[in-house]
């Protein structure tokens, strides 16, 4: 062979891939990954992608959506269910605190004479099945925005209110932070909870528009906050009361259990500043709190104060269950994903 041909032999032999050896197995191609499947493909440096973790830790996606939007969503949602689920016995509850309001007909007959079988009955029959959820799109469009901001804005409160050092949380802390949730969501909400209570007993304000028109008639644009003072001096304690038992009772205990009783306590305690709330709403510009109440205490003493109690409360401790045990239960989840989240970076060596 003469010294250029073997030249071009040589130089095949370093292009060409090596034959394997007789009864061994060729090596395999290596193959590429999608990138969607790799640890921190598509993804910053140091985390994993939404594709890969639904691939290999499914439980671990929630930890990638931002923690306030899903805790914010979640408390507007949980809200709305509770509501929803308990429009019919807050309508009662709103036609017994105000004696009827504007309502006529048996409705109202019912409702001044304070039977509350003869109210729900006489709103089947003047109304029909849907009477039973008047101004219940007024209550959700409140709520929705009413239920986040005063769950979210409590963890934020407690986040504040916390021991910097200790990292402790008392009891009394918790109280505050639940007040001052209360506060912060009656204030920023209160416009929509005088429309939901304008069409819950006007029979006029069967709709938004409607609803507005009544109220600035009676009183112009400061109508909206008419009773906004009491309602903060009611909902204070209440949420405090609410919110603090609520984190404050065993933790072993499922969370609407919790939420039910924290609810049976705070509703039992600051139900009469409700009722004389709602009694301001309805009343002429420049009542004085303090007015209706000698009103009420002169018609009816204090179980006057205590009107519409009952749905209320065969309302309100449902409502509030669903609203604190689904809030948790998310609160929760979230947690556990972010833990499985921080397990699977420490697990994938790529990361290390």
């Amino acid at each position: 062979m003469s010294p250029a041909t073997g030249g071009r032999a040589a130089r095949r032999s370093a292009v060409l891939p090596h034959a394997p050896a007789p009864g061994s197995l060729p090596t395999p191609r290596p193959t590429r990954t999608p990138a969607a499947i790799l640890p921190t493909g598509g993804a910053p440096p140091g985390e994993l992608s939404l594709g890969y973790l639904a691939t290999h830790r499914p439980e671990a996606m929630l930890a990638k959506a931002n923690e306030s939007a899903v805790k914010f969503t979640a408390g507007a949602v949980a809200g709305a269910m509770g509501k929803t689920a308990t429009a019919p016995f807050d309508r009662l509850k709103l036609l017994m605190q105000v004696k009827g309001g504007l309502e006529g007909g048996a409705i109202g007959e019912a409702a001044a004479r304070g039977s509350l079988l003869q109210s729900f009955v006489a709103i089947g029959r003047q109304e029909g099945l849907l009477g039973y959820w008047r101004g219940n799109a007024a209550q959700v469009v409140r709520v929705l925005p009413y239920s986040a901001c005063q769950l979210v804005s409590y963890d934020a409160f407690k986040a504040l209110l916390t021991d910097q050092e200790t990292g402790e949380l008392t009891v009394q802390r918790k109280l505050l932070a639940g007040a001052f949730a209360g506060m912060f969501s009656t204030v920023a909400t209160y416009p929509l909870d005088t429309l939901r209570l304008r069409m819950a007993v006007d029979p006029a304000a069967v709709t938004f528009g409607g609803a507005v028109r009544g109220i600035l008639r009676d009183g112009g644009a400061p109508a909206f906050y008419r009773g906004v003072g009491t309602a903060l001096c009611g909902i204070a304690p209440y949420m405090a009361l609410e919110l603090g038992a609520f984190d404050s009772l065993p933790q072993q205990v499922p969370a609407f259990a919790r939420g039910f009783a924290a609810a049976l306590i705070a509703t039992s305690v600051c139900y009469p500043l409700d009722t004389v709330r709602r009694q301001m709403q309805m009343a002429r510009a420049g009542t004085s709190a303090g007015a209706v109440l000698r009103a009420a205490l002169a018609s009816e003493g204090y179980r006057g104060l205590y009107r519409g109690f009952l749905p209320n409360a065969v309302k309100n401790l449902p409502n509030k269950a669903i609203r604190l045990g689904v809030y948790d239960l998310v609160k929760k989840a979230v947690a556990t994903s972010q833990d499985a989240y921080r397990d699977e970076q420490r697990r994938v060596p790529a990361l290390n």
